[in-house]
């Protein structure tokens, strides 16, 4: 046994090996009987892969080419960075925070929404009106960027602002019918929220949102 002072033992251990061997899982979600997630890979520059198990044999299939990394910075730590509906892949490039889409299993992501300065993340489908619904963060903006939910139409990536005035706003959802879409917005105490400019889903006219939950800090 070898005998050192307090903080020079060289341990044959490196905090490389630690991290090398060490897959991480992320977000998780569903495509019918699809179940799709993303895997952090030290061993491959620390990149998110997309990972489907497909239902009728077991398999997984990584569904990123090695330059593509699915990862958004949306409120800087991201989340939600995928989704999957009908075997399509909507997903996040980390490098310039565009929208990519795959349309199968092994096909090449193909961008859907410009260059410029818009992060996306936590995004629903929107199958009625052929449209995706995000969040979304614009960084155009000075000197803080502006929080909204947007939707961006399948063809073509055109995107159009929903929902804004709050500091942030989480997890879009549609009714069952897809007329009215519920969201989570942030606001500092001591604002008042009252009615906020939204979209009425039926027919794409100018709505107004109401707050469901208590108007007190922390709720």
């Amino acid at each position: 046994m070898k005998i050192a002072p307090y903080g020079s033992w060289r341990s044959p251990i490196a905090a490389r090996d630690l991290a090398h061997g060490g897959v991480r899982f992320g977000f998780l979600t569903t495509d019918g009987e699809s179940v799709y997630w993303t895997e952090w890979r030290p061993e491959e520059g620390g990149r998110n892969q997309i990972v489907r198990w497909n239902p009728e044999d077991g398999s997984l299939t990584d569904l990123l080419p090695e330059s593509f990394s699915a990862r958004s910075r949306v409120h800087e730590y991201g989340g939600a960075e995928f989704l999957a509906e009908g075997g399509r892949v909507l997903f996040v490039q980390e490098t310039d925070q565009r929208l990519y889409r795959i349309e199968a299993p092994g096909a090449k992501p193909v961008p859907l929404t410009p260059e410029g300065f818009l992060r996306f993340a936590d995004g629903i489908v929107d199958s009625k009106r052929e449209r995706y619904i995000l969040v979304c963060e614009d960084h155009s903006t000075n000197p803080e960027p502006r929080n909204t939910l947007v939707a961006v139409s399948a063809e073509g990536g055109t995107v159009r602002t929903l929902v804004t005035g709050f500091d942030f706003v989480s997890s879009p959802r549609l009714a069952p019918g897809g007329d009215r879409l519920a969201w989570l917005g942030w606001y500092p105490p001591g604002d008042a929220l009252g009615r906020y400019p939204a979209l009425d889903c039926t027919g794409g006219r100018a709505g107004t949102a109401h707050r469901r939950a208590p108007d007190r800090w922390g709720s």
